[in-house]
């Protein structure tokens, strides 16, 4: 008896670990499904778009490149993540639960992610007031989307056209902080090889980037809950 309980623990224990390590892979894969980039780019100090395209459009192996904002933001419900995408987005990939994903011609208008709409009880034709710490606005919900990536933050996701994210941080309406980028070859070699030639020319253009491959980003996820993980193996 006492074996089969020793035996029961340990596999129930085994299986615990498997189930949470499964998970939370799911969940990577889950968000960066949404934000399908090969290598992401990110500047310390915003910069013209046109001035990232024309240094963009000399660098083989690049795809196509999508401009994104983000910024920290208060609300009734707590700290959320407004996010500037385009409209035409094709990198970040939108999956609409209900309403409609906003176009060109949108202004001060929202797409709440599904945590933040079962959070706040909005629905589209609903206004979400929220502030910074220099700028407050009051926007009109037009849908919910799947996006799970809320950084922590106890209100999640807020999508917005990027040129009214910029326009609320005070921002000339073409400067971004954030490029998401493809690649024309998927093998990981060759996104590697693109994400250092990346690095290379922003920094010899004098920008100060961040350069990372989609890969990268999801090793240095796991490897925060490598301890975890070896941890509930050993017991």
């Amino acid at each position: 008896a006492l074996t089969l309980l020793a035996l029961a623990i340990s596999g129930t224990a085994f299986l615990a670990v498997q189930t949470t390590s499964y998970s939370f892979d799911s969940f990577l894969t889950n968000v960066l499904g949404v934000y399908q980039a090969d290598v992401w780019v990110n500047v310390t100090t915003p910069i013209p778009y046109s001035k990232a395209q024309a240094l963009l459009a000399t660098t083989p192996g690049v795809a196509r490149a999508e401009p994104m904002a983000q910024t920290l933001v208060q609300s009734h419900w707590g700290g959320a993540a407004l996010e500037g995408i385009q409209p035409d987005a094709q990198i970040y990939h939108h999956e609409m639960v209900s309403g409609r994903w906003f176009t060109a011609n949108d202004q001060n208008v929202v797409v709440l992610s599904e945590a933040a709409a079962k959070k706040t009880g909005l629905k589209a034709g609903d206004m979400l007031p929220f502030h910074d710490d220099l700028h407050s606005a009051s926007w009109r919900v037009i849908g919910v989307a799947h996006d799970n990536n809320d950084v922590g933050l106890p209100l999640g996701v807020i999508l917005a056209p990027i040129g009214e994210v910029t326009r609320f941080q005070h921002l000339p309406g073409d400067y971004v902080e954030t490029i998401l980028l493809t690649s024309t070859d998927k093998r990981q070699p060759a996104v590697d090889a693109l994400a250092a030639r990346l690095d290379n020319d922003f920094s010899g253009a004098g920008y100060q980037a961040s350069v990372e491959t989609t890969q990268q980003i999801v090793q240095q996820n796991q490897s925060q809950f490598q301890i975890i993980y070896l941890l509930l193996y050993t017991v």
